[in-house]
C-alpha cells in the first residue's frame, strides 16, 4: 500500500498514541542570530494521558521535528536529536523560557544557565521581578546630574557663571555621485568643504576643493588646528570642572561631531 503521507490534522491523535509532544522547528532566513525558529506544536494534557492505563506513570515526552520543503511544493521532516545545538541556545528545561546562547565568546553561557535554574527551582518555574529601593532616594535630574559644569556651579552656588557654548565651528561638503569600479551603485564623493570659524575675537572662513590633494585631510587638519583656540574661548574659570569639547555643526550634513580633549 502507498503510503499517502502525513496528515497534520492527525497531530494530535499521534500525541496521545505515542504519548508525546510534538514540537516542528522551521528555517527562518530573516534571523541570523537564531536562523531555526518554532513553527508550530502539538502537545497533550497530561492529566488526561494518566489516566490511560498505558500512560499511568510515564510523563508525555518531547517529538522535536523540523519542516523543510523542497522546490516542488512538497514538505519532509527531519527528527531532531538536540534542539539547543540546532538552535545555538540553551533553554531552561524548568520554565522553558529562559534560553542562554550557547556560542559565547567569553564561555559563559554555562554559568548564566546554572545562576537562572537555581533561582528558578526556588521559584517553582514562575518568574519574579523584584524591586530594590535605595535607602535615600536621589531626585532625578539628568540635566544637573549629566553635566559636570552646571553640578559644580551648583553645589557652590555659582549658578549664574554658567554659560552656553559661544564658540563653534561648521561645515559644508559639496559631492557628487560618482561610478566607482566595485560598486553596485553610484556613491556619493566629496568635491569641496568649506568651514566657518566662530571664536571669541575672530569669524573666519576656510575652504578646500578636490583640485588640491587629499582636501579632506588638510581640511581635518586645519579644523583640529582651530579647535584649540575654540577651546580656549569656552573656558571656565581654572576651579570649574569642565569637558573640553569643540561642536562641529554640519549643514545639509547627516553626521555632526564633537572634538574632544583630555
Amino acid at each position: 500500500k502507498k503510503y499517502q503521507g502525513f496528515n497534520w490534522d492527525d497531530s494530535l491523535k499521534v500525541c496521545q498514541k505515542y504519548n508525546i509532544n510534538i514540537n516542528c522547528y522551521e528555517f527562518d532566513d530573516k534571523n541570523v542570530e537564531v536562523p531555526y525558529k518554532l513553527f508550530t506544536n502539538y502537545s497533550i494534557d497530561n492529566q488526561q494521558a494518566n489516566e490511560t492505563q498505558v500512560t499511568r506513570e510515564i510523563q508525555s515526552r518531547d517529538y522535536n521535528i523540523l519542516l523543510l520543503n523542497d522546490d516542488d511544493g512538497n514538505q519532509h521532516l527531519m527528527y531532531i536529536i538536540s534542539v539547543d545545538k540546532l538552535l545555538g541556545i540553551k533553554i531552561c528545561p524548568i520554565c522553558n523560557n529562559h534560553a542562554v546562547f550557547t556560542k559565547d565568546p567569553n564561555n559563559n553561557s554555562k554559568r548564566k544557565m546554572d545562576t537562572h535554574m537555581k533561582e528558578c527551582q526556588q521559584n517553582n518555574g514562575q518568574i519574579k521581578k523584584y524591586i530594590t529601593l535605595e535607602k535615600f532616594p536621589k531626585p532625578f535630574v539628568p540635566h544637573i546630574t549629566s553635566n559636570k559644569t552646571y553640578r559644580y556651579l551648583l553645589a557652590h552656588n555659582r549658578v549664574s557663571e554658567y554659560k552656553a557654548t559661544q564658540y563653534y565651528i561648521t561645515f559644508r561638503f559639496q559631492t557628487e555621485l560618482q561610478k566607482i569600479r566595485g560598486y553596485q551603485y553610484p556613491i556619493l564623493v566629496p568635491t569641496a568643504v568649506a568651514s566657518t570659524i566662530k571664536a571669541k575675537n575672530y569669524i573666519k572662513t576656510i575652504s578646500y576643493d578636490n583640485s588640491q590633494d587629499n582636501f579632506v585631510e588638510k581640511w581635518l587638519d586645519q579644523v583640529f588646528s582651530e579647535a584649540l583656540q575654540i577651546r580656549d574661548d569656552n573656558k571656565y574659570a581654572d576651579d570649574v570642572p569642565q569637558r573640553y569639547e569643540v561642536h562641529i555643526i554640519g549643514f545639509d550634513y547627516q553626521v555632526q561631531g564633537v572634538v574632544q580633549y583630555t
